[in-house]
């Protein structure tokens, strides 16, 4: 039951989630936008025309060893070429998220990134084991889930800062005391702004709904909520909890899996 307390902050955190800066429009216009062979290209060197910024930081990631590629890329049209559409979104969401983050203080946001990263990657690997799925969309999806707490973080910055740092029994606990001291979890956080940002629809799913409280829809919902439970027995949860769920699936994590997880922190978090 919601007392009027609480009802008080949810109103007022829901105001300062509907005021956050946008995310990096570019970004979300390759996110929404469906391309086909004969417009992609014109269509993106257009888009980056207006953020030489972030194209210039899109090749630089385009061309981390951690891509594993040959040949340096020197253009948009040549990592078009060798990433393919899907790849390029998520580096571009990658750089824009990273950039958004640099507004906060680096140790209150590192655990939240570190989390995303770690998601992002088990999540294109655990795509790997259907022939339908899209590892690099399944990739951004993992990136994006946790953006709530970002979101709850740029609203509350000292207060939900002070909350990321405390340690809770498990995560029912975290939930309890984020409801009662913010009036709004980060799952809904998370869907509200990834809607007012423009977010396609399946990145404001997975971002309300990635610890299950409704059930899963699809198998991208499910693995979605599965890169995150193993993100976090990784070593890499974005809460301190004594005690978190065990999660199915830790034979599915190789060496190989673990290595381009810590590489990849190390890539954006240094």
């Amino acid at each position: 039951m919601m007392t009027s307390e609480v009802a008080g902050r949810t109103e007022l955190t829901l105001s300062r989630l509907n005021r956050l800066p946008a995310f990096n429009q570019t970004a979300v216009r390759l996110l929404a936008r469906p391309f086909s062979d004969e417009d992609s290209i014109v269509y993106i060197e257009s888009s980056f025309r207006s953020d030489p910024g972030l194209a210039s930081q899109l090749l630089v990631a385009a061309n981390s060893a951690a891509m594993g590629l040959r040949a340096r890329v020197a253009t948009l049209r040549h990592a078009l070429a060798v990433l393919g559409i899907n790849r390029i979104r998520a580096l571009v969401v990658t750089v824009a998220t990273s950039s958004y983050m640099r507004q906060f203080p680096a140790e209150a946001v590192r655990p939240i990134w570190a989390h995303g990263i770690a998601t992002a990657v088990i999540a294109e690997q655990l795509a790997g084991y259907s022939d339908r799925l899209s590892g690099a969309a399944l990739y951004t999806a993992g990136l994006t889930h946790d953006l709530g707490r970002l979101g709850l973080l740029a609203a509350e910055r000292q207060r939900y800062g002070a909350f990321l740092e405390d340690e809770y029994e498990n995560r029912e606990q975290s939930d309890s005391v984020e409801w009662e001291r913010f009036g709004v979890l980060h799952t809904v956080a998370g869907g509200l702004i990834t809607q007012l940002w423009g977010f396609p629809e399946n990145l404001c799913g997975h971002a309300e709904n990635h610890h299950g409280e409704s059930g899963f829809d699809t198998e991208e919902d499910r693995i979605v909520h599965t890169a995150c439970l193993l993100a976090d027995a990784m070593g890499y949860a974005e809460l301190r909890l004594r005690s978190a769920e065990e999660p199915k699936g830790m034979d599915s994590i190789d060496d190989e899996c673990r290595a381009l997880v810590d590489e990849r922190i190390q890539q954006y978090l240094g």
